[in-house]
C-alpha cells in the first residue's frame, strides 16, 4: 500500500508533465556548487518564485513566462514550448513559403487570418543561440513589435532580457534583426500557385 509520500511523489509528477517549464536540477551551478554565484534566473524571474532548497532548484508562482530560460547558461531550465528548435524548425519552413515570417509575443499577437507567424510568450525566452540560427537563416524573419512595444508590458524585465541576448547575436554574425511596427496577412507560395492554376483554368 502506498504512502502519502508516494502519493504526493505522483501528484508532482504529473504536474511537471504539464509544466511548460522543466528543470534539471542536476545541471544547475548552483546546485552543484556552493562556490557558484550563478543568479541570472533569480535577477530575471518577474515573480520572485526561484529559488535553492536542499540541493535543488525549485520554481513557485511560476507564471510561465520563459524568461529564465533564455538567461540560464547551463540548460537547467528549458522551455517545452516553444523549444529553439521549434522555432528555427518553424522559422525555415515558412521561409520556404512566404516573403515575411514575423516572431511576435502572446501581448501584441496580430491574431489575424494568413499570418506567416510564431508566437512566444515574450521575446525575452529566445535564447541568443536560437536569435543567432534565425538571424542566419533569413532577412526574411522579421520582429514585429508594434509602437510603444513592451511600454505595457507586465514583464518589464522581458525587453532587457530580449536585447542582451538579441545584441549578443548580432555581435557575433554583424548583422542586425529587423523590426517591424505593421504586419501583413500573406499567401503562401502554394497558394499564390493554386490561384494561378485556377485564373488559367477559368
Amino acid at each position: 500500500m502506498g504512502t502519502v509520500v508516494d502519493l504526493i511523489k505522483v501528484v508532482q509528477t504529473i504536474t511537471e508533465q504539464f509544466r511548460n517549464i522543466s528543470i534539471d536540477s542536476v545541471r544547475c551551478s548552483r546546485v552543484k556548487s556552493r562556490l557558484s554565484t550563478c543568479d541570472n534566473c533569480l535577477q530575471v524571474c518577474p515573480t520572485q518564485g526561484i529559488t535553492f532548497i536542499d540541493s535543488s532548484l525549485e520554481i513557485e508562482e511560476c507564471i510561465e513566462c520563459g524568461l529564465c530560460t533564455s538567461v540560464c547558461p547551463t540548460g537547467a531550465i528549458s522551455i517545452k514550448s516553444p523549444s529553439p528548435q521549434y522555432l528555427v524548425i518553424k522559422a525555415s519552413e515558412l521561409v520556404e513559403q512566404y516573403n515575411a515570417v514575423y516572431i511576435y509575443c502572446e501581448m501584441h499577437d496580430p491574431k489575424k487570418a494568413n499570418i506567416p507567424g510564431i508566437k512566444v510568450p515574450c521575446l525575452g525566452i529566445i535564447h541568443w543561440e536560437s536569435w543567432l540560427e534565425l538571424l542566419n537563416l533569413s532577412e526574411k524573419v522579421k520582429i514585429y513589435l508594434p509602437e510603444l512595444g513592451c511600454y505595457k508590458c507586465q514583464l518589464k524585465i522581458g525587453e532587457k532580457v530580449r536585447q542582451d541576448q538579441l545584441q549578443k547575436a548580432e555581435a557575433i554574425i554583424n548583422k542586425q534583426m529587423p523590426f517591424t511596427s505593421t504586419i501583413f496577412a500573406q499567401k503562401s507560395r502554394n497558394e499564390e500557385k493554386l490561384d494561378k492554376e485556377r485564373r488559367e483554368f477559368l
